[in-house]
C-alpha cells in the first residue's frame, strides 16, 4: 500500500536529534551504522542535512502491514 504522506514529520525528528546522544536509535539502526563503518555523529550529519525532496512516497512492507 503505497502512503501518500509521511508518518512523521521531518523537521519533528531532526528538532529531537540535535546531538548524537539525543537520537534514541535501534538496535537495527546501530547496527547498520557500524555495517557502514559510520559513528554517530556522522549519522547525525546526514540526518540533519535531509530534505523532503529527498523522499518520494512511503510504502507498507509485506511482513509488517
Amino acid at each position: 500500500m503505497v502512503k501518500h504522506k509521511p508518518h512523521y514529520l521531518l523537521k519533528a525528528i531532526q528538532a529531537q536529534m540535535t546531538t548524537p546522544e539525543a537520537m534514541n536509535l535501534t538496535l537495527s539502526a546501530l547496527a547498520g551504522m557500524r555495517s557502514l563503518g559510520m559513528a554517530q555523529a556522522d549519522a547525525l550529519t546526514v540526518i540533519q542535512s535531509l530534505t523532503s525532496v529527498k523522499f518520494f512516497k512511503s510504502m507498507t512492507t509485506h511482513s509488517n502491514h
